[in-house]
């Protein structure tokens, strides 16, 4: 492991540094930071197709494959190619995350059972503004509901927030989501002043007129008159992968 790491690092360097100066040179289009943000996805595949032959590997030296390791790997690839598959124009069809995240439920569900032989997971609401759940949908919606503080931790799924009719207090008002995988989308009415902080390892982030897409993103934004406002949203989503959406409607 050592000796790979000494030969993967200096190897590793010389390609970037490579890169940059063919690009500066005018021999490639594109430099290998620009390739980075475009192309991300394929280290996924490549991810994925190394664990597939590290576990086949291992698994003809033991005369044993992990069944489980195979399934993991094959996810991998297979998400790689679905998210590389617009960007080098191949043409796709948009599957939602209202099919991905069950997708990648059942994907990581097969992979456990197999694993351990039986998996068990448990929901829990706590008391209060703060709640946690493993698995599902968490909405909050309709008219005449009194908005308060509210700290959610959600596994795999949808939150989906609406605040549209909601009574807003003479305060600001903190709202603290993180999640794994899945899909937040919180809208909001379009004269109340918001702070908003999103992050996401993978996936997107749409917040009003930002947009970022990729991995590693993250998004700020605070209304101009954010500090006077005496009723303002102060809003917290941290995503392992996922979608994350805040708009205001009217």
């Amino acid at each position: 492991m050592n000796m790979e790491i000494r030969l993967t690092s200096p190897l590793l360097l010389i390609l970037i540094g490579l890169g940059f100066l063919l690009a500066n040179l005018g021999v490639i289009p594109i430099t290998p930071w620009e390739a980075l943000v475009q192309y991300w996805p394929a280290l996924l595949v490549i991810l994925g197709v190394y664990h597939l032959a590290k576990v086949t590997i291992k698994g003809i030296t033991r005369r044993r494959v992990s069944v489980s390791g195979l399934l993991f790997a094959v996810v991998l690839i297979l998400l790689g190619l679905y998210i590389l598959a617009p960007r080098i124009g191949w043409d796709v069809s948009p599957v939602s995350w209202s099919i991905v995240w069950p997708s990648a439920l059942i994907a990581i569900g097969v992979i456990k059972l197999i694993q351990d032989r039986f998996d068990l997971f448990s929901f829990s609401v706590t008391s209060g503004p703060s709640r946690t759940s493993v698995v599902g949908e968490i909405r909050k919606g309709g008219s005449s509901w009194v908005l308060d503080d509210m700290r959610l931790r959600h596994g795999v799924g949808e939150v989906h927030l609406d605040l549209t009719q909601a009574i807003i207090p003479d305060r600001e008002v903190n709202i603290d989501i993180a999640g794994i995988v899945g899909e937040v989308a919180i809208y909001i009415p379009a004269d109340l002043p918001v702070q908003a902080q999103c992050e996401s390892n993978i996936g997107e982030i749409t917040v009003f007129d930002q947009h970022r897409d990729g991995l590693g993103n993250e998004v700020s934004y605070r209304s101009p008159n954010y500090d006077t406002a005496t009723q303002k949203l102060n809003i917290l989503v941290q995503w392992k992968i996922g979608e994350i959406k805040i708009r205001q409607i009217g």
